[in-house]
């Protein structure tokens, strides 16, 4: 297994004989894997992306957990 990258303007072959993990956050590791052509075939070659996986979950049932943190001082310490 192979991952190919561009830095500095050279490109680069990354060889692996077991697995190689990507991890680009919950928007950008969806990203990466479909233009890199590992999605819902349908998906990807509406996009003109060669297929090179179907995995049609890729990029589906994202879950944002959004949450708020709120502080206050107390006046008597009785209360905290």
């Amino acid at each position: 297994m192979a991952s190919k990258l561009t830095r500095n303007n050279k490109n680069y072959s990354i060889y692996s004989h077991k697995e190689i993990i990507l991890s680009a956050g919950s928007i950008g590791s969806p990203h990466i894997l479909q233009v890199s052509g590992v999605g819902c075939r349908k998906k990807l070659k509406n996009a003109g992306i060669q297929v090179i996986h179907d995995l049609p979950g890729v990029g589906e049932n994202l879950q944002d957990h959004l949450e708020f943190n709120f502080q206050y001082r107390c006046k008597k310490a009785n209360y905290a």
